[in-house]
């Protein structure tokens, strides 16, 4: 890492963070815009948290330096951004409130959205939502729906960032960062298990949602851009950190290996989650064969009552019982499968989901064949909505006929 003798430090500290200028040797996100920092690129690193971030984006941090854990606490005074997790959940509930509720409206409205969890939302609008959660009577109670999903994607980042702790605990750091160095990926994977294992159950819990969460938005990968790895370098530095001083280029190093893991935690859920639908479509296969035999069962029934022959009614019946039975047990473990993963619903654009200051609305919005985007279940196709073309009405030109070549001569010799 080039040392730099002069600048070296911001001279007015920020919200308590105190600024080192040094030069990008691997591309990582800047944790305020969450754009890519580039190869040689003058960064700026506080010496006590480690944020990273632009040299023009330092000003727009809110939140404060976690230096020192206890300070940390004293300093925030927040319910909620900068508390233990162990003041935020119960027995009963192993997730926050305010952090499921973020999660959940996410995956309703978001996860169709290009640059979900990359780009950031207004300062202002940030601001706002932190007051309305930290003076909350009741977090069970708070509505986060008419907040901008952009606006709720960097409270979440900003939640797992002021943890007094990181999520995954400093005593685990080292342990993690080496499993990172296991080449072979189901190794790796088995490595990173063991060590999540050890975290604390609410740690642990809190991981997991988290991660099937992230596995959520990479599903839409070809849709929101944001795949595993994507993902992986802008949570990374959230949740795997390290409260040992160490040399810039050594961090900057560790900056990979922490998204190396993170990645394959991501990449584990999203197998799952994909498996899980899988296992949908054999159940919903299943089912209409089941539904089939049922109906062939009444059609015979029917037909023998109305040409008089005998209806074998003990066979028949005990056949019919058995596929209701097997039907009914197949639309319980659908359900069950159904529960774990989010609504299809029509999402509006990235657009109309941007954390503008200044939210307009068009008259054009109130065509509702042009609301419809996407699928809303597995069978239907997906609809799109069709702008017509202004030139398509305009009236054509009269095709006039070029003069012929031995007219053009006579006009050149006159």
């Amino acid at each position: 890492m080039k040392t730099l003798k002069r600048d070296q430090f911001i001279g007015n500290l920020h919200n308590g963070h105190r600024f080192k200028s040094e030069i990008v040797h691997v591309p990582t996100y800047c944790e305020i815009c969450n754009q890519f920092m580039w190869h040689a690129e003058k960064i700026l690193i506080c010496t006590g948290c480690r944020i990273s971030c632009h040299k023009k984006c330092h000003s727009k941090i809110t939140q404060s330096c976690t230096l020192n854990v206890q300070k940390s606490i004293n300093n925030s005074g927040g319910r909620f951004f900068g508390a233990d997790l162990t003041t935020l959940v119960s027995e009963e509930q192993s997730i926050p409130v305010i952090i499921n509720k973020m999660f959940m409206i996410i995956e309703l409205k978001a996860l169709f959205v290009e640059g979900i969890y990359r780009k950031s939302g207004s300062v202002a609008q940030v601001r706002s939502a932190r007051r309305a959660i930290e003076t909350a009577s009741k977090f069970d109670d708070l509505n986060l729906e008419d907040v901008p999903v952009h606006v709720i994607c960097t409270l979440v980042k900003s939640f797992f960032r002021e943890l007094p702790e990181p999520l995954i605990t400093y005593e685990l750091y080292e342990n993690f960062l080496n499993a990172s160095e296991v080449e072979e990926s189901y190794e790796r994977i088995r490595c990173l298990s063991v060590m999540v294992e050890l975290l604390p159950k609410c740690n642990r819990c809190i991981l997991d949602r988290l991660m099937y969460h992230l596995a959520r938005v990479a599903f839409e990968e070809p849709v929101n851009k944001m795949g595993p790895n994507n993902l992986a370098l802008i949570f990374a530095p959230c949740i795997l950190r390290s409260n040992q001083s160490a040399h810039a280029q050594e961090q900057l190093r560790d900056v990979n290996r922490q998204a190396i893991c993170v990645q394959a935690l991501i990449e584990e859920k999203l197998k799952q989650y994909k498996s899980t639908l899988t296992q949908i479509v054999t159940l919903e296969g299943v089912g209409e064969k089941i539904t089939e035999n049922l109906r062939r069962i009444e059609e015979h029934k029917n037909d023998s009552t109305a040409s008089g022959e005998a209806y074998s009614s003990s066979k028949m019946e005990t056949a019919r019982q058995l596929f209701i039975e097997q039907l009914d047990f197949l639309d319980t473990e659908r359900d069950k499968l159904i529960q774990d993963l989010p609504p299809l619903a029509p999402v509006a654009s990235s657009e109309d989901l941007s954390s503008s200051d200044e939210m307009s609305t068009s008259p054009l919005n109130t065509d509702k064949g042009q609301q419809e985007e996407y699928a809303l279940d597995f069978d239907a196709p997906p609809i799109f909505g069709r702008l017509n073309n202004p030139s398509s009405s305009r009236v054509r030109s009269r095709h006039t006929r070029p003069p012929t070549r031995q007219f053009r001569i006579s006009r050149i010799s006159n």
